[in-house]
């Protein structure tokens, strides 16, 4: 079962002690929030969906990395770096915020928690490349 990753240099998907891993493909949004005036782009995205609709959307793109199959919550949440990360930073630099859920033991939404990344005090270093990679 896939996690929202696709690959794992590390081995951590893959290793025994691993007892369970969710598959978040199928949250593969990718779109616009008007009211936050930023684009949005759910975990089990792969990063090829997202370069084509963010480029076909709305002509633009993202410093993320070269292998299209990866999916954008394991890429963002280990930095992003690609080949435009030179010149524009890695993707967490332009993290804007980050919509959190938590579940309770009946597989029900407990909470949902959307983090900026702007505000003061926020948890950034949580959801940039803090406990990851």
């Amino acid at each position: 079962m896939r996690g929202s990753g696709g690959h794992c240099f590390e081995n951590f998907t893959a290793d025994p002690a691993v007892r369970m891993l969710l598959d978040l493909s199928p949250m593969d949004a990718v779109g616009y929030d008007a009211g936050r005036r930023a684009f949005a782009v759910q975990p089990g995205a792969p990063l090829g969906h997202v370069y084509r609709t963010l480029f076909k959307g709305w002509g633009v793109t993202i410093p993320g990395g070269g292998c299209p199959e990866v999916e954008a919550g394991g890429h963002f949440a280990g930095g992003g770096y690609g080949p435009l990360s030179r010149r524009y930073g890695s993707v967490v630099d332009h993290l804007y915020g980050v919509e959190v859920g938590g579940f309770d033991y009946i597989d029900c939404i407990d909470t949902v928690d959307v983090v900026s990344c702007h505000a003061e005090g926020s948890r950034t270093w949580e959801h940039s490349t803090g406990g990851s990679s």
